[in-house]
């Protein structure tokens, strides 16, 4: 069959299937009229298709992509879901992403975008509209969601995750602590929230403040992280809701009332774990025969490279918290006392002459033998820095000192092991 006969076949191949379809062809339903036709639009989106063949292609239409077919099934879960659950909408759990209900959460999200971006096709917005979509969604579905709560709760004393499940226990906590920190609420929602009485479930913030305030009394002290973590939590935490304004005046009077610092930006605490950390870089230096946390490391001992650089950045104003103000003088001399180098360079120098040193003290030791590569079926992380030292010096860009050091000791850097 000549190119030309069977063109023009396959364009009246698509003609057909367009009077039955709204959706292109799909790769799943016919293989080579879906290949034949993607292959047409390309031509046609380059300029590449002849004259005589674009005025016979453009002619047939389809209102759909193909991948927009998929969307059949979904919309089918959708109106299943709804005459089972008339009152609500899908609602998205992430303990289960992978649940029918919120798939079809996902789904009707993308249809709303879509709305929104003014991509979804009126074949779609017809569907959509005909099942009552709320094309913004938030309003409807908060609401909604609100009344499926309410019916929950009604007539209980107490609740649980337990007993009402995971997502509506979360969504009233989320909403009675938005409500008590009086943040983030319309009128109406405040007015809806406070109708659940919510106190009944949750301490309310008078019966946080009274038991802190007899903790005090009891103690002479304000509750800690470890001896009572609940109460501590609850404490600290007005300190932000001070600051975002989120307290009322009574409750302002009440706090200072019992001598605490509503201003206080937590130096304590901070100090605190400054020090917790100085304390673990210096153990590590210590079991460790004086090395320092190695960039090259993973889990703690990573996580100490990154705390040493941090304090690095801040010394030298270039923290990524954009924190301009030097590290105090006496955290500055802390690290000091081990010796700690604040730059680059210096950290460089001194973590090769520790390994120098190593190597230097090995090759003593055993002057006829290879530094091993593994140990105990693990890298050598000094055979794994020698190796560097070669690479580097590959480069031609090697230190002609710290070249003639290891050449001392009977190391050749030219072979690459």
């Amino acid at each position: 069959m000549q190119q030309d006969e069977k063109w023009s076949m396959m364009c009246r191949k698509l003609f057909e299937f367009s009077l039955t379809s709204r959706f292109e062809p799909d790769a799943s339903i016919d293989p080579e009229l879906y290949k034949w036709y993607r292959s047409q639009k390309t031509l046609l989106s380059k300029g590449k298709l002849k004259n005589d063949r674009q005025e016979q292609f453009i002619q047939v239409s389809f209102e759909l992509p193909a991948n927009r077919r998929k969307w059949i099934r979904q919309y089918e879960k959708l109106i299943l879901f709804r005459k089972e659950n008339p009152s609500r909408w899908p609602v998205y759990d992430k303990k289960f992403p992978d649940s029918e209900e919120s798939q079809l959460a996902v789904f009707c999200q993308i249809i709303r975008d879509r709305y929104r971006k003014r991509t979804l096709e009126s074949f779609w917005i017809e569907k959509f509209q005909s099942i009552q979509l709320n094309f913004d969604g938030r309003k409807d579905n908060w609401l909604e969601y609100y009344y499926s709560v309410e019916s929950i709760i009604a007539g209980r004393e107490s609740i649980s995750i337990s007993e009402i499940g995971d997502n509506p226990y979360n969504w009233l906590y989320k909403y009675k602590k938005l409500y008590d920190e009086n943040r983030k609420l319309t009128e109406d929602q405040r007015r809806l929230i406070e109708k659940l009485n919510l106190d009944r479930f949750f301490t309310s913030w008078d019966t946080h403040f009274t038991n802190v305030s007899e903790w005090k009394n009891k103690y002479s002290k304000f509750p800690t992280r470890l001896s009572n973590r609940v109460l501590h939590s609850w404490l600290y935490s007005q300190r932000t809701c001070y600051k975002k304004g989120s307290l009322n005046k009574e409750q302002i009077q009440k706090l200072e009332s019992i001598g605490f610092d509503l201003i206080g930006l937590g130096v304590e605490a901070d100090e605190m774990r400054w020090k917790e950390q100085f304390k673990r870089v210096k153990l590590f230096r210590d079991q460790n025969s004086g090395r320092w946390p190695s960039y090259y490391s993973d889990g703690e001992e990573k996580k100490l490279y990154n705390w040493c650089q941090s304090q690095r950045q801040a010394q030298a104003g270039t923290h990524s918290s954009g924190r301009k103000k030097k590290l105090e003088e006496w955290k500055v001399s802390l690290l000091n006392s081990l010796e700690f180098s604040w730059t680059y360079e210096d950290v460089i120098n001194k973590n090769w002459d520790l390994n120098y040193s190593k190597v230097q003290n090995f090759k003593m030791d055993n002057p006829s033998k290879n530094i091993p590569s593994r140990i105990n079926g693990k890298t050598n992380p000094l055979y794994a820095w020698l190796l560097r030292e070669k690479r580097a010096y590959k480069t031609r860009n090697y230190s002609p000192a710290k070249y003639q050091k290891l050449k001392e000791i009977g190391l050749d850097l030219d072979p690459i092991v």
